[in-house]
């Protein structure tokens, strides 16, 4: 039997570790098989693959926010012996999320037609081919809503190597999958089988690796109607965010598709899946924070506070440098990667969107402090409010100002959730508003004229030195300024072990 402990510094700096290889391998993956795949498919099909990586990825979290309250509930539960009632618990979450999937694989299915004829501006010779390749989309959806579950027993075990182990291959298969199917056709209905495929064998292993890591919980079957109002009753706010926020984040591309063009979706999507590719990094990080929050805010706040500074600081130091690189590098490296003809269209969508990518890092150590504290109601609300305001300015700033718009859109709304996030959650850790206010506010000031400066038109050399200027002139800066005493002699005593290893 698994006898569960709370994390250390050391397994919480490797379970980040596999975090990160879970989730970065498939981003390199896709930057190689993404130009061959436009290549393969034409400009059009590849637009339409675009929207069913949304789908599949959306309708997979739509999962009424069970699978985050099931990490919570498990992970703040680690007494070490056998709870029946928690196993109960799991079976009864497994049992909804099997309910759930069915149900939007139904309502799906049945709305593509509709979504296609009306809603997108699908080329009438592609239709058909578009409609089948939506049942394919559609029956993947209950295997992704399941596995939400599965991985959450995963991660609330701090079984991160295992849920990882099976990441990983799904991740790079997703890109894989449709490059291998696109060199023997370019029809889109069999690029989105090869997605349900993929699919079907992810859910098989992460049934497998939750037998392995939590026996007591997946051997103990039966159902519960008092642990279903329990969970139920915390994962209602989380439902919110967890249908809201993702609905908001890929709305965009509905939107082009509907008000611009199927070809214009592609222009967008591309620079978007790229750099949200970005989010590999605190997502590994607030990955595993998650559940430490859920253990340590109510027993330690002094450790929580200190997990949230870290996490804030830290996510900030290595987001910004990679941001302003993609900022700056943006023309030159889409005319290598893709081609002029991308470059012209999607070099302002993808500098406007690294810049929300930056906010959205920061602030995402902020969501999963008020979630793993049991204050899923705030997310909830502040997903609610933010929903209206969205869809108004995104589809004002798309008729006015086309791709770019949407980019400048979902820029803004990102930057404006991070901000009460970090307001919320430095109140819930009694820390004081002013002082953090003025601790970061030269940092933010700083960073705002660096990648305004880097978005300007300059020669590819002139561009390099810049970049090569910012970091001999930042890294001091950070080295003195910005990490603690502390923090220097361990990053100081952790080099030479790396170079020795």
């Amino acid at each position: 039997m698994v006898t569960p402990k709370r994390p250390g510094s050391r397994s919480l700096a490797a379970n980040v570790i596999w975090n990160l290889l879970g989730q970065g391998a498939p981003l390199l993956v896709a930057v190689l098989a993404i130009p061959p795949l436009i290549r393969a498919l034409g400009t059009e099909r590849f637009g339409l693959l675009s929207l069913a990586w949304v789908l599949v990825g959306y309708f997979s979290i739509f999962d009424l926010g069970i699978g985050r309250a099931l990490t919570q509930i498990v992970a703040g539960n680690l007494k070490g012996d056998r709870d029946p009632a928690m196993g109960r618990l799991v079976w009864t979450s497994l049992a909804l999320l099997s309910l759930l999937g069915v149900a939007l694989a139904a309502v799906l299915a049945a709305g593509s037609p509709w979504i296609l004829g009306h809603f997108l501006k699908t080329p009438s010779y592609l239709y058909a081919e578009a409609l089948q390749a939506s049942i394919f989309v559609a029956v993947a959806v209950p295997f992704g809503v399941i596995a939400t579950g599965l991985r959450g027993i995963l991660e609330a075990r701090q079984a991160f190597f295992a849920s990882n182990l099976v990441r990983l291959p799904l991740g790079v298969l997703t890109y894989l999958a449709p490059l291998a199917v696109a060199t023997l056709t370019n029809h889109i209905d069999a690029i989105c089988a090869s997605l349900l495929v993929t699919r079907v064998l992810a859910f098989g292993a992460y049934v497998f690796a939750s037998y392995r890591v939590a026996p007591d919980l997946m051997r103990a079957r039966g159902l519960t109607r008092t642990g279903l109002r329990r969970l139920l009753s915390f994962s209602g706010w989380m439902a919110v965010t967890n249908v809201v926020a993702p609905f908001m984040t890929y709305l965009d591309r509905f939107v082009i598709g509907a008000f611009v063009s199927i070809t214009a979706v592609a222009y967008y999507a591309t620079p978007f899946d790229v750099v949200t590719r970005l989010f590999v990094i605190p997502a590994g990080v607030t990955g595993v924070m998650f559940p430490a929050f859920a253990t340590r805010y109510a027993v330690k706040q002094h450790d929580a506070r200190q997990l949230f500074v870290r996490g804030v600081k830290y996510l900030g130091l290595v987001m910004f440098p990679i941001t302003l690189a993609f900022v700056t590098l943006a023309k030159p490296g889409l005319q290598l990667w893709l081609g002029p003809v991308f470059a012209d269209h999607s070099t302002s969508v993808l500098q406007l969107l690294s810049v929300g990518v930056l906010m959205n890092s920061v602030g995402q150590v902020a969501f999963v402090l008020t979630q793993g504290s049991g204050r899923p109601r705030f997310t909830g609300v502040l997903s609610l409010i933010e929903l209206p305001i969205y869809l108004v300015g995104l589809v004002v700033l798309v008729r006015v100002a086309g791709i770019e718009g949407a980019a400048l859109a979902w820029t803004i709304r990102t930057g404006l959730d991070a901000l009460v996030l970090l307001v919320f959650s430095s109140r819930l850790l009694n820390m004081s508003l002013a002082r953090s206010t003025t601790a970061l506010l030269a940092p933010v000031v700083i960073g705002a004229a660096l990648l305004g400066l880097g978005a300007l038109p300059m020669t590819l050399i002139t561009k390099l030195a810049f970049l090569a200027i910012v970091a001999a002139a930042l890294i001091p800066i950070v080295w003195l300024r910005l990490l603690s005493p502390g923090e220097r002699s361990r990053l100081a005593q952790a080099l030479p072990h790396a170079k020795s290893g």
